[in-house]
């Protein structure tokens, strides 16, 4: 069994674990954030899909009359016959609309794809971005592109990331996580540190 030392690396390991393991024993400060007033800082959720796919699938759809099985080659083929194959919800919309896929709830003027969900129905609070132009040739370049609305510079990202951004607009509210990344890069260029 190799013998164990305890250097700065470790131990900093072992006063984080240990001072996580105190946060979780004590409970955590939620209920402030719980009580914050929306009105005052609204969510705001940014969200990124990693393939080309998933965007017909929900938010920048396709009428699959168009772009389905008969599609032809080099064409952008929808895929939802498939998904219908295994997803009742959107064989249903297939079968019931006019079968072009797509779900447009009403008093909305965006159309979703047939895998949204219930998110539609949120379409009011909803703000979709669609058809950025990343002219990228690396995915990198073109998620540093996305996540801070520049260019980057080689594979360097030249700015703060939007979340940060919309976090930085919101201080002095003593909000208890005015800003949670969860799976994707973040970037602060110049903004206070409570945003990042």
């Amino acid at each position: 069994m190799p013998k164990w030392t305890l250097n700065r690396r470790g131990f900093l390991r072992i006063v984080g674990l240990g001072g996580a393991g105190l946060l979780v024993q004590q409970g955590l400060p939620l209920s402030r954030l719980m009580a914050a007033d929306l009105e005052e800082a609204p969510f705001v959720i940014f969200a990124t899909f990693e393939g080309g796919w998933d965007q017909l699938l929900a938010l920048d759809p396709r009428d699959h009359k168009d772009f389905g099985v008969s599609a032809g080659a080099g064409a952008i083929q929808t895929g939802y016959d498939i998904i219908a194959n295994a997803d009742a919800t959107t064989a249903a919309i297939l079968a019931d609309g006019d079968g072009s896929g797509r779900v447009q709830p009403e008093g909305s003027n965006i159309e979703f794809g047939p895998c949204i969900g219930e998110l539609s129905d949120l379409f009011l609070d909803l703000c979709v971005v669609r058809g950025v132009n990343m002219g990228t040739l690396t995915h990198e370049v073109g998620r540093r592109y996305l996540n801070t609305g520049k260019f980057p510079s080689g594979l360097q990202a030249n700015g703060s990331s939007m979340p940060t951004s919309v976090a930085a607009q919101y201080e002095g509210l003593d909000l208890v996580i005015p800003n949670l990344v969860v799976g994707m890069e973040t970037f602060n260029a110049g903004l206070p540190s409570f945003a990042t």
